[in-house]
């Protein structure tokens, strides 16, 4: 990854993180790009919606009161949670079924993430592509 490709604004990702983030991507051999970071609590509702609608088809997304997304969770109003994209040959290739997860440059994303001491991956839950901050649900300003 290009240290700073993102088609988002980065000043409302935590800093910490990012830097954890860029310095993961940074490290790989393929071209990621940052595709989303900060969300209201209008947007993730509504994808939140969509996903509980159609979970087979639509994006995961969790109630906005418990999303790493959501600038206002955070007294800092930051998000602590970005989802990626990997760029090969110009287009994006989105791990939205199994086949993609063969890619050797999922497998490592999902590997790099999984022993980084800070970072936490939702792979398990078939979420590949959300990373987010290790405890994010610490730096709340309410549970």
């Amino acid at each position: 990854m290009s240290a700073n490709t993102s088609r988002v604004d980065t000043s409302t990702i935590d800093a910490g993180f990012l830097e954890d983030v860029v310095a993961v991507l940074t490290g790989l051999s393929d071209t990621w790009i940052i595709t989303e970071g900060w969300r209201d609590g209008a947007r993730e509702a509504a994808l939140h919606a969509a996903y509980l609608a159609d979970p087979a088809h639509a994006p995961k997304a969790t109630d906005p009161s418990n999303s790493a997304h959501v600038g206002a969770n955070f007294p800092d109003g930051c998000a602590r949670a970005v989802d990626l994209t990997l760029v090969r040959d110009g287009k994006d290739v989105w791990e939205v079924d199994d086949r993609n997860l063969q890619d050797p440059g999922w497998i490592a994303l999902v590997d790099a993430i999984v022993a980084h001491p800070r970072l936490h991956s939702l792979a398990t839950i078939g979420d590949y592509d959300h990373i987010e901050k290790l405890h994010w649900q610490h730096d709340k300003t309410s549970p």
